[in-house]
């Protein structure tokens, strides 16, 4: 008769809140002045991206580091084209040509500082494990159990 006791439990994630203000994102949504209040992209949106609250006139600024961009447009909830106002644009964060280098591009960095601060991997399509290097010490693997 064998028992088997079980392994090692691990620790739970829990989200740390940040210590910045806006988290850089792979891309930004910028809403324009034609923007109605009207809330469609508050409910289409699985994200999270767009924010709104009944008692706020407006809704928030999108959150950029939430969206996974141009992959979205092949789906029924893409916030660009559902807008009746046509008051949101999408497209690549210029800030991401400031960023990284050959072996950290601005994609790792991103990915990394997301992973740190949830303990998830990115839901937004993003190159987090080996770069343009092809490897060596910022290729990341993970086991999981």
């Amino acid at each position: 008769m064998s028992t088997k006791t079980p392994g090692p439990r691990l620790p739970e994630v829990v989200q740390a809140p940040s210590r910045f203000r806006n988290a850089i994102g792979k891309f930004t949504i910028r809403r324009s002045s034609r923007c109605q209040s009207c809330g469609v992209c508050a409910e289409v949106c699985p994200y999270g991206v767009h924010t709104r609250y009944d008692n706020y006139s407006m809704p928030l600024r999108p959150r950029d580091d939430l969206c996974i961009g141009f992959e979205c447009r092949q789906t029924d909830h893409f916030c660009v084209d559902l807008c009746p106002e046509k008051a949101l644009t999408l497209r690549l964060n210029p800030i991401l040509e400031t960023m990284g280098d050959y072996r950290w591009t601005p994609e790792m960095l991103i990915a990394h500082w997301q992973m740190a601060e949830t303990g998830n991997v990115p839901v937004v399509d993003l190159d987090y494990s080996i770069g343009n290097s092809g490897g060596g010490f910022d290729k990341m693997r993970f086991k999981t159990p």
